[in-house]
């Protein structure tokens, strides 16, 4: 099962020459939480912490319309071969394990998709239509 990152568009250079976690943060989306790379089971769990920093951070708004944010974001689909078990756990901030996770050490995204929110929306948009047609 993979995880999932999401992450701001500006930061994908560094992610893919260093991996998740292989590089120092320009800056934080939030102030006072253990630095690692943080994991959802769900990619819009880890769109919707973007969206919460945005909304409490006024230091991570770089656009002048919330959908010019909303665009700035990609979600890296972790495959979970990459991530190691014993450098993982439990979200401290969503302290549930059926829900996100942090990982302590640096993870290979090469080769990896990366998706848009839009991306992501118009999947669920598929799969919801699936599911209700007769």
């Amino acid at each position: 099962m993979p995880y999932y990152h999401a992450t701001w568009v500006e930061n994908l250079p560094s992610i893919l020459k260093h991996g998740l976690g292989g590089s120092e943060l320009s800056r934080s989306n939030f102030e006072g939480i253990p630095q690692g790379v943080y994991l959802a089971l769900d990619p819009m769990v880890s769109v919707a912490v973007l969206i919460e920093a945005l909304v409490d951070n006024p230091n991570v708004r770089d656009c002048a319309s919330p959908a010019d944010d909303l665009a700035r974001i990609r979600v890296i689909v972790v495959d979970d071969a990459r991530v190691s078990a014993e450098k993982l756990s439990v979200d401290p901030v969503i302290g549930r394990a059926d829900v996100a996770f942090l990982h302590f050490g640096v993870i290979d995204v090469t080769s990896s998709a990366i998706l848009t929110v839009d991306q992501l929306l118009s999947s669920a948009e598929e799969e919801t239509a699936t599911a209700i047609s007769p």
